[in-house]
């Protein structure tokens, strides 16, 4: 049994906002790690800043997603 913090509203706002920054998160990861031809001939380089952008952009949303999806279950 988990128990409500005074300091943390009880709504559903942080299970969607964990989700929605889960999706961007997978979007930017698929655009880092897996990109498509078409990324591919706008950025041919491997080494480019928007691989690094993309790559990091992914692992904080995905940390963030994560603190999101654990404000929900603490405030059930």
């Amino acid at each position: 049994m988990t128990t409500q913090h005074p300091w943390i509203p009880r709504s559903r706002r942080h299970l969607w906002t964990a989700i929605v920054l889960l999706l961007v998160a997978l979007w930017f990861a698929w655009d880092g790690w897996f990109p498509r031809a078409s990324v591919r001939a706008e950025h041919p380089d491997p080494s480019d800043h928007f691989y690094l952008f993309n790559k990091s952009v992914a692992v904080l949303l995905s940390a963030a997603s994560l603190v999101y999806f654990y404000i929900h279950l603490v405030t059930r």
